[in-house]
């Protein structure tokens, strides 16, 4: 391989904006994951809540 192939190779900047939003996207995926972890337990039991205010339950 020649240098001015590899020099191509690494000056190509094709596909960089579809990575960066991938990352982006997985950014976002773990803090939802983490924020379900932390919060999940607080939810079920507020919903539960709700549910019996809803029938009538004390």
């Amino acid at each position: 391989m020649s240098a001015k192939t590899v020099q191509s190779l690494f000056s190509c900047e094709c596909g960089a904006t579809a990575i960066e939003y991938a990352l982006i996207a997985m950014g976002v995926g773990v803090a939802i994951i983490a924020a379900t972890f932390a919060l999940g337990t607080e939810l079920v039991n507020t919903f539960t809540d709700v549910r019996d205010l809803l029938q009538g339950r004390p």
